[in-house]
């Protein structure tokens, strides 16, 4: 792909394996093509396919301004500063961030077009998807401020981004799904975190109920301990870089929940919070 600008009001990173894209193509296409509408048509999606291994994956039938590129190295924060990389290239002016299972609705992606100088975010939802576009569920356009915390407004793909307000932020590579990382989460947490202190707002633009889906989450927790290390982390990297009253009240209730979870007895409760204190007293990547 050319380096040289395009004119792209939109850039849509999109990172996910191969077998992802086998496996989700047909609600990610109706998702791009929402994006694409609501923008008017002044898109790119970016689809960086990782691994090197798989089915070969077909080009034909796919939209003009979709664009396959495929990597060998698995992981998604590689990907995504990949994403971030060319979308300055081509003089892209936004980047919306698109995972492998996530799904768009015409009234979301119309809610962060029309918004799109406000900082734009829609809330998340953990359901099944609605391939009509969510014209079955009657939503409003309306959105408020509100002061975000990416501790718990944790999805970045959940947000439009200035291309001009990111500058230098990349992804910690150290972080995130992926063959070469001992932290499989935190990625969009530290993220977030730099973004909002290099635009210097603690306040974002959000919907009322405008939502992008993401399937449920297993009732095993197993997703809980595949991320535990990585969230025990983030919050050592977190108080070292950005101390505050407010960080060390969410630091104490975040190994609270895990204690209370083993109270509980919650599915994986107590190997969770073993993989929490073993990511936070791990002395590497700061």
């Amino acid at each position: 792909m050319s380096q040289s600008k395009i004119g792209v009001d939109l850039f849509v990173g999109v990172c996910l394996t191969k077998t992802d894209w086998l496996a989700n193509v047909k609600t990610l296409i109706p998702s791009f093509q929402h994006i694409v509408d609501a923008w008017g048509g002044d898109v790119l999606v970016f689809v960086v396919l990782q691994g090197s291994e798989g089915e070969k994956i077909s080009r034909s039938d796919l939209p003009d301004n979709l664009c396959l590129f495929e990597i060998d190295f698995m992981g998604v924060s590689n990907a995504r500063n990949l994403c971030l990389e060319r979308a300055k290239e081509i003089g892209a002016e936004f980047i919306l961030f698109h995972d492998a299972s996530i799904f768009w609705p015409k009234n979301s992606a119309e809610f962060i077009a029309t918004n799109r100088l406000a900082n734009p975010k829609v809330k998340v939802r953990f359901a099944d998807c609605l391939i009509d576009g969510g014209q079955s569920i009657r939503t409003s356009l309306h959105g408020h401020p509100k002061k975000i915390n990416p501790i718990y407004d944790t999805y970045v793909w959940s947000y439009l981004i200035k291309l001009s307000d990111v500058r230098s932020i990349k992804f910690n590579e150290a972080f995130g799904p992926g063959q070469n990382t001992h932290f499989k989460s935190g990625e969009d947490v530290l993220f977030l975190f730099d973004y909002l202190q290099e635009i210097k707002k603690s306040h974002v633009f959000e919907a009322d109920d405008c939502y992008v889906f993401h399937p449920k989450r297993s009732l095993s927790y197993d997703k809980h301990l595949t991320y535990a290390t990585g969230q025990g982390k983030i919050f050592r990297v977190l108080l070292a870089k950005y101390p505050s009253f407010l960080l060390y009240r969410d630091f104490i209730l975040f190994f609270g929940n895990a204690v209370m979870r083993c109270l509980l007895c919650k599915p994986n409760s107590f190997r969770i919070l073993k993989h929490r204190l073993i990511g936070f007293f791990d002395r590497g990547i700061n």
